[in-house]
């Protein structure tokens, strides 16, 4: 469960906040460079192997690239060593604490969660507001990282207008 996006909040700073209220680690907009290629690891890194990788839903586009990234960060991740050495440097820089989490030589995928997070208002969850192209999208993405032992989830962050605040009375 993702806490709640306020409108007007964009996808940057909703991760930032984020990373700061749960612990988190914002690798956001830290792409990796690997042979000429900029690979975006996720959003938002736990440390309980948790790559979260978010986007507000404005289209169906929006949301391919968000499993297209998602497929491509993993699949690197485990299939190339420079990649995984990388992504252990730059975890390394931005929070020694998170460093432990990629080991260079190999990875279990059975160890990680990779996680569908969309940004949207209302009430219904993604399955029955996804369009039918982007849920399918979706799924063939989420097959092929389960055929590779990852385990992927979807995620619902709430689009709210304002902070809600409690009255103690």
């Amino acid at each position: 469960v993702l806490p709640d996006c306020y409108k007007g909040e964009i996808e940057r700073d909703y991760n930032i906040r984020v990373a700061k209220e749960r612990g988190y680690l914002c690798l956001d907009r830290r792409n990796v460079f690997l042979r000429g290629n900029q690979i975006e690891v996720c959003d938002l890194l736990t440390n309980k192997n948790q790559f979260i990788h978010i986007k507000h839903w404005s289209s169906s586009s929006t949301l391919s690239h968000l499993f297209s990234q998602a497929r491509v960060s993993a699949e690197t991740l485990q299939n190339d060593r420079d990649f995984r050495e990388r992504v252990s440097k730059l975890i390394g820089k931005c929070a020694p604490a998170f460093n432990t989490i990629i080991d260079h030589s190999d990875i279990n995928p059975d160890d990680f969660q990779i996680i569908y997070a969309i940004i949207f208002p209302g009430d219904k969850p993604i399955h029955q507001r996804l369009p039918f192209f982007s849920k399918l999208n979706m799924m063939n993405h989420a097959k092929g990282l389960k055929v590779l032992g990852f385990k992927v989830f979807k995620a619902r962050i709430p689009l709210v207008d304002t902070v809600q605040v409690a009255v103690l009375t």
